[in-house]
């Protein structure tokens, strides 16, 4: 695994180093400073451990009652303190860049939507101090992350709700704006493919990283020595999948604030080729112009709240048929004078 995060890590630098220098919504010395967090995180993580693991299977292998006897004695030790820190900080740094994504890709909806993000914060503060409070435990001997499991299932548990939380909050808007626009479109559409395919909204949601925890998490409440293994695999993973929403930052397929009039200003833009109105072409980009100004003053616009079909109508009538308002706000504000 830990092959696999250096391979996206260095495409994630050599990606965002060729990109624009500043993006309006993910400035780029801001992402290459959490990438390189995470990778030192993940690294600190896998040489912490396995060096404390190499020093209980051969220094100490003649230690009584074994290697884990000794492991469990030493529990307190700075070395196991410190992978046990960079496994939690790692944790508390992936879902804050999900959480973040929820507010981008929120950030156009109605006040009243946005509500919804109250829900994965909670989880996430909970999280945090979950975290504080056993890492404080586990670092007085003899406590361990196994054995303490009063306050060890507690912060797993709120881990992974928090991470199933964000993930259907980041899914749900995308699978509902992909139903549109296949129902709208069809299949095939090329503008819109790198934003609603399938593989688009498992990486932008960080599907992979759900499974893994809750399998974890499972194991761990049940006490198997699996879950020894497991907790390796989630380490990573949880490093691995915030480079893969990075990526697809760097080469502008992540969702934005925006992504939504864009899709369909450049879907009506092609449309305009076949036949579609001028009128209606024009009304779609001072429309999206709007979007975009309102949506930096963080107003209760929603950049077409998805009156694509009521665009697909216009277009079908030709010049003659009456332009519909794409939004209230949008026909009060975008007035039209033939």
């Amino acid at each position: 695994m830990i092959g696999i995060a250096f391979v996206l890590f260095v495409q994630c630098i050599n990606a965002l180093r060729q990109a624009a220098i500043v993006w309006r919504e993910n400035p780029r010395w801001q992402l290459l400073s959490y990438t390189c967090l995470m990778f030192s995180l993940g690294t600190g993580y896998i040489t912490t451990n396995t060096s404390y693991k190499i020093l209980a299977f051969t220094t100490h292998r003649n230690f009584p009652g074994g290697p884990v006897t000794w492991v469990n004695v030493n529990y307190s030790s700075p070395t196991t303190l410190a992978s046990n820190t960079c496994a939690v900080v790692s944790s508390w740094t992936a879902d804050a860049l999900l959480l973040y994504r929820c507010f981008i890709i929120y950030r156009s909806s109605y006040k009243f939507v946005r509500l919804i993000l109250a829900f994965p914060v909670i989880l996430f503060i909970g999280e945090v101090a979950s975290g504080i409070l056993l890492l404080i435990q586990v670092s007085h001997s003899p406590s361990t992350i196994w054995n303490s499991v009063d306050l060890g299932l507690p912060y797993f548990a709120l881990a992974a709700a928090c991470n199933v939380t964000i993930t259907l909050t980041i899914a749900t808007p995308l699978l509902l704006h992909r139903r549109r626009l296949l129902k709208t479109f069809g299949r095939g559409n090329s503008y819109s493919e790198p934003y609603t395919s399938a593989a688009a909204i498992l990486v932008e949601s960080s599907a992979v990283y759900d499974i893994v925890a809750v399998v974890f998490i499972g194991t761990y409440a049940a006490k198997s020595d699996v879950s020894h293994l497991f907790l390796s695999t989630l380490s990573q993973v949880q490093v691995i999948a915030p480079f893969l929403v990075i990526l697809r930052v760097a080469r502008k397929q992540a969702w934005t604030s925006t992504t939504r009039e864009d899709i369909a200003s450049a879907t009506m833009n092609r449309f305009d080729h076949t036949g579609q109105s001028s009128v209606n072409r024009e009304v779609i980009r001072l429309h999206s112009q709007r979007a975009r100004s309102t949506s930096k003053l963080g107003s209760d616009f929603v950049p077409l709240d998805l009156s694509i079909a009521q665009l697909h109508s216009n277009r079908l009538g030709g010049p003659s048929s009456p332009i519909s308002p794409i939004s209230k706000a949008g026909s009060d504000s975008i007035p039209y004078d033939p």
